[in-house]
């Protein structure tokens, strides 16, 4: 049986900050919003697989911390697809290598 705690909206600040990163750190799910989209964030992949089944687990992007986070994430870059990646994120790109996607999203 899954359980589910429910979390209240919480405006933007380190109050949300902290419960999103409990909540993340303890296997859960958080919504929150990018400069394009709100999203289900989980520590892994793995996470998202119960909520809407594995395949669309596989599709979801990987949102990073930075573009150096993203670079690693990838692996295997060359020269000049790390300098894209360095150039376009943070932001409103998805960048996709092989099955794997990543964004750094630059929303506050």
């Amino acid at each position: 049986m899954t359980t589910h705690e429910t979390i209240r909206k919480l405006a933007g600040g380190p109050e949300a900050e902290e419960a999103g990163a409990r909540v993340l750190s303890e296997g859960g799910l958080v919504v929150a919003p990018t400069e394009t989209v709100y999203g289900v964030f989980a520590s892994d992949r793995g996470a998202l697989a119960g909520l809407a089944g594995s395949e669309t687990a596989k599709a979801a992007a990987w949102h990073l911390p930075d573009a150096g986070a993203a670079a690693r994430g990838l692996g295997g870059l060359s020269a000049w697809q790390r300098r894209l990646i360095g150039r376009v994120l943070p932001g409103p790109v998805t960048v996709v290598a092989g099955d794997t996607a990543v964004r750094v999203p630059e929303h506050e």
